[in-house]
């Protein structure tokens, strides 16, 4: 009974610590949070309100859009710049002319292990927004184990009953009906529901 409580307090007191450690990194990060999926991957766009309002508005005031993240990951991916265009005005030769020119950077990704994150550098401003790519299968992996598991008892347990051994230790109960002599398990229920089991067999 100790174990078991000092158990739940470990796995209580760790997920705190995860929770509490992702919001402390929540915190570095700008305000708004953007998600999609796009390329077997999950997309995380964080930016601030006015890159928010920005994306939304894009394709002219009138008409204000949902921030789609996966459509601004593949934009990027292939080099585009997704923040408001900085102009520059440059002379262009001895006739005095001038041309504006966009001065935007080429989105910067870095990464490891399939895992990337993305932004656009403004010099000493902060930066616009930041964008993290995640492989799905980097989450459904994890979420696959206790399942697996799970399924991998429960079968080893109807083996167990099968033979007419105790489903939690493996004891050979054909000669002890009631509770298992090893490990004190109550297995008459288990008896009950094998007999038709054994029976046929024999």
């Amino acid at each position: 009974m100790r174990g078991r409580l000092f158990a739940s307090v470990a796995l209580l007191c760790l997920m705190g610590f995860i929770g509490t450690m992702l919001l402390w990194a929540r915190s570095f990060l700008p305000a708004d949070l953007h998600t999609g999926v796009a390329d077997g991957r999950l997309v995380l766009l964080f930016s601030s309100s006015d890159m928010t309002n920005h994306w939304k508005y894009r394709y002219g005031r009138e008409r204000e859009l949902p921030v789609r993240a996966e459509d601004l990951w593949r934009s990027v991916r292939v080099g585009q710049f997704i923040s408001p265009e900085r102009v520059v005005v440059l002379p262009t030769g001895p006739g005095g002319a001038l041309v504006q020119q966009s001065n935007n950077p080429v989105p910067q990704a870095g990464g490891v292990a399939g895992v990337q994150w993305i932004t656009e550098p403004t010099g000493t401003t902060p930066l616009p927004y930041r964008m993290i790519v995640i492989p799905l299968l980097y989450m459904a992996l994890p979420l696959a184990v206790p399942p697996a598991l799970w399924l991998a008892l429960a079968l080893r347990r109807r083996r167990r009953l099968r033979a007419g051994l105790c489903r939690n230790c493996g004891y050979d109960l054909r000669g002890t009906p009631g509770r298992c002599p090893e490990c004190g398990t109550d297995v008459a229920a288990d008896s009950v529901a094998a007999a038709p089991t054994r029976q046929a067999a024999a």
